[in-house]
């Protein structure tokens, strides 16, 4: 980094902290999301009787800091030079360099400064994080919401013509009825789960479900579901009864909603 570059990289930074917070070091949030310190500021804090540049080189060797990677050596115009009429140089340090030097201080000064960085980490990665992943979130959340509408809406002529099953002697259902009220009542709690996570009515999380897995299977469920009814003679059963009720449709089923639930905890 040039003599240059440096000079710019007050105008890089965001204050982040409040008046309380600045009253024992000013910590600074960078256009690239670093949190950073500046050394003189960290040395008034701890209070040492070290000079500044003995006492900053030092503690920097004892952290194994590396320069331009944990932490900046500048020369900025407003610092006053020293008796030679040198430029002072700044030390821009990253913050967790910063929390092991003051761990060094050995002393209850230096205890305290670390546990105030250790707050200040809590308090603002979590909301730049927050800010880093909301436009992520949001066009993600779009993305899904646009699949299901779509699944929803398109119900193509291929779909609607293809011939309804028949009963025949190889039964499509799962005579097991213990087993298919398991089933069901496993679909109901995941169906209650992906329409929380996502923020959708009941309604929009069964036809994104139906339809991805007529999709999926390459089947038309209301067929299945006319076969089922007359079958089991249960008038009110719904489409949710057949897939319990389908090993094939079932197995599908965990599948999407698996995918779903990941696909929210990943992005948020």
């Amino acid at each position: 980094m040039s003599r240059e570059e440096k000079l710019i990289l007050p105008n890089l930074v965001k204050l982040i902290c409040d008046e309380k917070e600045r009253e024992i070091v000013p910590a600074y949030r960078t256009e690239t999301g670093e949190y950073i310190v500046k050394g003189i500021d960290l040395y008034n804090a701890l209070e040492t009787k070290t000079a500044f540049t003995q006492w900053i080189k030092r503690r920097l060797r004892e952290c194994d800091a590396i320069q331009n990677e944990d932490y900046q050596v500048c020369f900025l115009p407003n610092l006053a030079k020293d008796q030679r009429g040198r430029q002072k140089e700044e030390y821009i340090i990253k913050l967790d360099t910063a929390k092991e030097m003051a761990m060094l201080e050995r002393n209850e000064k230096g205890k305290q400064v670390r546990r105030y960085f250790i707050e200040v980490e809590k308090k603002y990665k979590q909301t730049g994080s927050v800010e880093k992943t909301l436009a992520q979130f949001i066009r993600q959340q779009a993305e899904f919401n646009q699949k299901m509408l779509s699944l929803m809406e398109t119900q193509t002529p291929q779909i609607e013509s293809r011939e309804p099953v028949q009963s025949t002697a190889t039964n499509p259902f799962n005579p097991n009825k213990d087993l298919v009220k398991e089933r069901l009542a496993k679909l109901n709690e995941l169906v209650t789960e992906v329409q929380e996570l996502h923020g959708l009515k009941r309604n929009m999380t069964l036809h994104f479900l139906y339809d991805t897995i007529a999709e999926d299977c390459d089947t038309n469920l209301n067929s299945y579901l006319t076969v089922y009814r007359t079958e089991t003679g249960n008038k009110e059963a719904s489409t949710l009864h057949v897939i319990a009720a389908s090993d094939r449709f079932y197995e599908q089923a965990l599948k999407n909603f698996d995918y779903a639930i990941k696909r929210k905890k990943v992005f948020g």
